[in-house]
């Protein structure tokens, strides 16, 4: 979660340093952008939107609903600027998983040993 007024952004989340001023404005950039896998809640209704749409196969059907593996996840970094499977679950039932989190660098490192000998997407990390 994130508060902001006009001099400070300041990130909120646990075990985060905070910054109170302009003079943090890079790091609490590089905080802001720390990313992390994605997992599937009850709420899924085993559709299957999901599972084409993740680039590195990442999503697959489990018991009884379907199932992310955070160590493919890549949140599309690499593929797509924002997570797809997110995009086109019809019940919101992909969300962020706070158990697996990992900086922007990480994922791109994850998603450049899913895919080598290729090139991540222009603009997707």
């Amino acid at each position: 979660m994130r508060s902001s007024s006009p001099d400070t952004t300041i990130d909120q989340r646990p075990a985060r340093a905070e910054a109170t001023d302009g003079s943090h404005r890079a790091l609490q950039h590089q905080i802001a952008e720390e990313e992390m896998a994605y997992k599937i809640t009850e709420d899924c209704i085993s559709c299957g939107a999901c599972e084409p749409e993740c680039p590195n196969e990442a999503i697959s059907m489990g018991e009884p609903i379907y199932v992310i593996d955070p160590s493919r996840c890549t949140q599309c970094v690499g593929s797509f600027t924002s997570s797809r499977c997110a995009e086109v679950c019809p019940v919101d039932a992909c969300v962020p998983d706070p158990e697996h989190q990992e900086s922007n660098e990480q994922l791109l490192k994850k998603w450049r040993g899913l895919h080598p000998g290729e090139e991540p997407t222009p603009g997707t990390f």
